[in-house]
């Protein structure tokens, strides 16, 4: 065989290969698309994660449940690395999926991680989510968790920033009640009466003595 003909032949070769694969490479991304749009689907490994975050990256649900497969497994790390990741690609534009995401951060850092651990991600997500329904879901967070003290911070943050809220002193209030800290409450009552308007103080008063 002439060096010409064998080239050729090798060319050949080389471009049945490339049809080979690049086939096989359209009948997997098929095969993942038809997962994807399967609602009886779900993921079941790490590549399968892998793919659902590539085709949904805005998504909290999809980086939620890959964080979740991971904790599931004890890779904390790995769980974190996920959620390092959603933030980075999902845009604030995207409110409630970014929220999702942070919320969903801290129960990991209070369920796993320490107090400077959870220290640190308290004070990433405070410089972008001051917002009042933030600050009530986080309190939420917090008193779920039983981290009592964070969550007074917290509740003392609420009052702070939006003081002329009736909820604002509401939310507090009732984690204090909550808590069995009944004299802070009724202070709170007190402090709340210089920054409320008169129906504002009543109303204040009417929910608190509810709770009590």
């Amino acid at each position: 065989m002439s060096l010409k003909k064998s080239v050729q032949k090798n060319d050949e070769i080389h471009r049945r290969r490339k049809r080979r694969r690049s086939k096989m490479l359209e009948e997997e991304i098929s095969k993942t698309e038809a997962r994807l749009l399967d609602a009886n689907w779900s993921p079941e490994c790490k590549d399968d994660f892998e793919k659902l975050v590539f085709q949904s990256p805005l998504s909290s649900m999809a980086w939620l449940g890959y964080t979740a497969f991971h904790l599931a497994r004890g890779e904390v790390e790995a769980g974190r690395s996920v959620m390092e990741r959603a933030l980075r690609r999902i845009p604030f534009t995207e409110e409630q999926e970014i929220q999702n995401i942070w919320f969903s951060y801290i129960n990991l850092e209070c369920s796993f991680g320490g107090a400077s651990s959870l220290e640190s991600i308290l004070q990433r997500f405070l410089k972008h989510n001051d917002k009042f329904p933030a600050l009530v879901h986080l309190l939420k967070v917090f008193e779920r968790c039983r981290k009592f003290e964070d969550a007074n911070c917290i509740g003392q943050m609420i009052v702070k920033k939006h003081k002329h809220l009736p909820s604002a002193w509401i939310s507090y209030g009732n984690f204090l009640y909550s808590t069995e800290r009944a004299d802070e409450a009724r202070q709170l009552l007190q402090d709340s009466a210089k920054h409320l308007q008169k129906h504002d103080r009543q109303l204040n008063l009417i929910l608190i003595i509810i709770s009590e």
